[in-house]
């Protein structure tokens, strides 16, 4: 079977165990990141750590996929 997550999908999905209730969460997190540009500014907010929860995290990531198909 083939992997076809990158590099940087593969560190999120790391991250992002802490935050969910299950795996399908982390599916639904990449699925609204199609960039890898969009998947490191979602790393980026993990790490810094400021009001990080499985909301916020899950708001981020529809607000970045909607300014890319809003461009």
């Amino acid at each position: 079977m083939e992997n076809n997550f990158s590099e940087l999908a593969v560190v999120l999905g790391k991250k992002l165990k802490p935050y969910c209730f299950n795996d399908s969460y982390i599916v639904g997190i990449l699925s609204y990141l199609e960039e890898d540009e969009d998947i490191q500014k979602v790393i980026d907010f993990i790490d810094a750590g400021n009001d990080v929860d499985y909301e916020t995290i899950s708001v981020l990531a529809m607000d970045l996929c909607d300014a890319r198909e809003n461009n």
